[in-house]
């Protein structure tokens, strides 16, 4: 598999930090002994997304600008992805990866399936709302790509309770749909960027979609 498919989609400690939130989170439900059938499978969604969230799959590409090869850089893309061919430094556009996150698709898979037990008005009003919050703040970064902050998803919690006192499917589906619609509107900034693969759900993304998880699993205490 070629560099850049399977990494981190954060740092090392912060990975570590999120999995052994997710131990407790197993242990509190054992322990509670919560016969609530959803709150089991979501922290096996949760725990299968952990788990697939260092491997991106390539979909398309699309052309950016060449990056700009300083010392520190050319040892960050070397590491990362391997060398450059010397055609595409001189290059004026290169074609960069775009690649889907298979731990965040898990997640918009569950999200889709939550639709079925999510009130229609409701879910496209918090769902128009929560679109509009991470387009207005996520954007592309050289060198990261998608950058997605975590605060909004406690913006959007208030409005969620509000609308739907039993709202885990509600705030679910419609905080990880608008993450994805957010991230994909976000790559029309591509071509004036220079990068060499952008991950939807991946680096930049991950403690995004994985706090909106907690959240979701708190509902079932």
């Amino acid at each position: 598999m070629r560099k850049g498919l399977i990494e981190l989609p954060t740092t090392k400690k912060t990975y570590i930090s999120y999995g052994l939130i997710l131990i407790v989170s197993i242990g509190l439900l054992l322990y509670y002994q919560t016969t609530t059938y959803g709150s089991y499978v979501l922290i096996l969604v949760m725990s299968i997304g952990y788990l697939l969230s260092i491997i991106n799959a390539p979909i398309t590409k699309a052309k950016t600008l060449p990056p700009k090869l300083g010392e520190d850089y050319k040892k960050f893309i070397k590491k990362r992805y391997g060398s450059i061919r010397k055609r595409n430094r001189d290059s004026k556009v290169i074609e960069s990866n775009i690649n889907l996150n298979l731990g965040f698709l898990v997640f918009v898979f569950y999200a889709i399936y939550l639709l079925t037990k999510t009130p229609p008005m409701e879910f496209v009003l918090l769902f128009s709302l929560t679109t509009a919050i991470y387009m207005y703040l996520s954007g592309i970064e050289s060198a990261i790509g998608i950058i997605t902050p975590i605060y909004p998803v406690f913006l959007v919690l208030p409005a969620s309770i509000f609308l739907n006192t039993s709202s885990a499917n509600l705030f679910f589906s419609s905080a990880i749909l608008g993450l994805l619609v957010s991230s994909i509107f976000a790559i029309r900034e591509i071509k004036q960027k220079r990068l060499i693969t952008v991950n939807i759900g991946g680096r930049g993304n991950f403690e995004a979609y994985f706090i909106i998880g907690l959240i979701t699993l708190l509902f079932f205490f």
